[in-house]
């Protein structure tokens, strides 16, 4: 009987194809085991939780612009963001490590850079994204802390310009662990309606530690799917958030998105 049948570096090649498609673009956290690295400069480890472990290599280019790789160690946990690459020659397949963070590393700067950058490969800074802003919208959805001082000067600014307006202030918490999913919670429902032209997100000024809320991946992801155009206006001139670079404009204070 005549069987039809892959070669053993077809299938290899198929499932090559198929798998670093798409997987391109992977961010794994786990426990480092099995950590080595050659003399060409390559690192070579294990990345492991307790149902499942996963090869990961970080080559020497990649391993220049992360020097931190070279302070890892067995045993610590990681954050690591690359593409999976099958390797045709032997079967296996193996994450390539492009960044590296140590998991739950003091330096909220670091952490921000890292996502930053994950996000941006993703496409969700284009330009080319952004939606425009309406010169005169009729209605406008604040979203703030109810009682803050960021609302009062918005607000402030917004009577005194005396224009034809709606404003919806809509209440979330803006600080702490629990202020992403109150963000959110309220953009949905904002997105639910179809009165609304324009959305502000705002706050007032704080440390790094006060606005982190701002930076969490599902609150970017959620304002860059909103329909109407989103003006962020969080902390002051010198804070930026990963909500502003997905936000369609950017403020430096809340009284600024209201002059816009």
């Amino acid at each position: 009987m005549d069987m039809k049948a892959l070669a053993v570096s077809e299938a290899v090649n198929l499932i090559k194809r198929s798998l670093e498609s798409e997987f391109f673009d992977l961010t794994i956290v786990g426990e480092v085991s099995n950590f080595t690295s050659s003399a060409a400069g390559h690192f070579y480890f294990t990345l492991s939780d307790k149902d499942a472990s996963l090869s990961c290599a970080m080559f020497k280019m990649d391993a220049m612009r992360n020097p931190i790789i070279r302070k890892i160690r067995n045993g610590e946990k990681v954050y690591l963001r690359g593409p999976i690459s099958v390797y045709a020659k032997r079967g296996t397949f193996q994450l390539l490590g492009k960044k590296i963070l140590k998991y739950g590393q003091g330096d909220l700067k670091a952490q921000f850079e890292f996502l930053k950058e994950k996000l941006r490969s993703q496409g969700f800074f284009d330009l080319e994204n952004k939606k425009e802003i309406p010169r005169f919208p009729k209605k406008i959805a604040v979203v703030t802390a109810k009682q803050g001082a960021a609302l009062q000067d918005f607000l402030n600014v917004m009577k005194r310009r005396s224009l034809s307006y709606d404003i919806l202030i809509c209440p979330a918490l803006v600080q702490g662990d629990a202020a992403p999913a109150s963000i959110i919670k309220t953009l949905n429902v904002i997105n639910s309606r179809s009165d609304i032209d324009l959305i502000v997100i705002t706050r007032g000024g704080g440390s790094m530690e006060d606005l982190w809320a701002f930076n969490n991946e599902e609150l970017v992801k959620c304002i860059y799917n909103l329909k109407a155009p989103v003006i962020s206006a969080i902390g002051h001139q010198v804070d930026f958030t990963l909500s502003d670079f997905v936000a369609d404009m950017r403020c430096e204070t809340p009284t600024a998105a209201a002059e816009v």
